[in-house]
């Protein structure tokens, strides 16, 4: 996969947030983020993501990518 498809995992991983699937949601946000580092930008700030902020994993990928 190329750097450019992370957006769409990304994307995805929004989507499912919204829809309260939270599991799937994070397995998106990782992969997004393993594509292409530059999401996480977007992620540190999305208000769709809000709703998995607070999983573990989430909040772990996130504080490991705002310290880079």
């Amino acid at each position: 996969m190329k750097p450019r498809q992370a957006w769409m995992h990304y994307d995805l991983a929004c989507e499912l947030a919204r829809w309260k699937t939270a599991h799937e949601a994070v397995s998106e946000l990782e992969l997004s983020l393993s594509l292409n580092r530059a999401v996480r930008y977007d992620a540190l700030d999305e208000p769709y993501l809000e709703a998995i902020r607070e999983d573990s994993r989430v909040r772990k990928l996130l504080q490991s990518e705002a310290k880079e």
